[in-house]
């Protein structure tokens, strides 16, 4: 299940390893999923109740309501599989911060493809992987996507792709003919994280080995 906390600030300061269980519920998934594997989880920041699960093999969840309502948590709904290996990794889970429906999920094994897509709350998805994957079914020598990250700034957006190979970017999505184009600045590295601030264009880039990079993204420049 998904624990849930619905006040932090009720934990009492007491040097008591009891007392950091205050406040804590577990939503539980047994009623869409029986002994799935959650990997990754992200909360929307347009709407802070709804939060998207993912596990093992392609299953995603979608929580409508973290709140207790007459006694029980509201809405917890499985989504359509996404057609991977049931061996797929979802590594990642990203919600797009201006719209609850544009969610985004990685799968970082080699060998199958890498970013799906759904603009509908989860119940259809589509793979944008596009140049990311030697053959469009996600086999041969494409990269190991790790993260995923969205940053609208300025009246633009720019989607970044943590991978093994690096960081790749792009403005637009197309499905399958997605064109991703990699960033010299940061180098043929694994990254693990990416973060960006839509107040005013920042964003931080963790890799394994190289350290943490950050900027500025300027649209105004090529």
């Amino acid at each position: 299940g998904v624990w849930v906390n619905s006040n932090l600030y009720n934990i009492p300061m007491t040097k008591s390893k009891n007392s950091i269980t205050t406040n804590w519920e577990m939503i539980p998934l047994s009623s869409i999923w029986s002994n799935a594997q959650l990997t990754a989880f992200d909360v929307s920041r347009s709407n802070k109740h709804r939060v998207y699960i993912v596990a093992r093999g392609g299953q995603v969840a979608r929580i409508d309501n973290t709140l207790r309502t007459n006694g029980s948590f509201r809405e917890i709904k499985g989504m359509t599989t996404i057609k991977v290996p049931s061996t797929a990794y979802a590594n990642c889970v990203t919600v797009d911060p201006t719209d609850e429906n544009n969610v985004f999920v990685v799968f970082s094994n080699y060998g199958v493809q890498s970013i799906f897509n759904s603009t509908n709350g989860g119940e259809t998805w589509k793979s944008i992987s596009g140049n990311l994957e030697e053959n469009p079914d996600g086999s041969g020598y494409g990269p190991s996507v790790r993260c995923f990250e969205i940053l609208h700034y300025k009246g633009q957006t720019l989607y970044m792709a943590g991978t093994s190979a690096g960081v790749f970017t792009t403005n637009t999505l197309n499905g399958d003919n997605t064109v991703w184009t990699v960033e010299p600045s940061i180098g043929n590295v694994n990254i693990n994280m990416i973060r960006a601030r839509s107040t005013d264009g920042f964003v931080a880039i963790a890799s394994h080995g190289l350290g943490v990079f950050s900027g500025y993204v300027n649209f105004e420049k090529p």
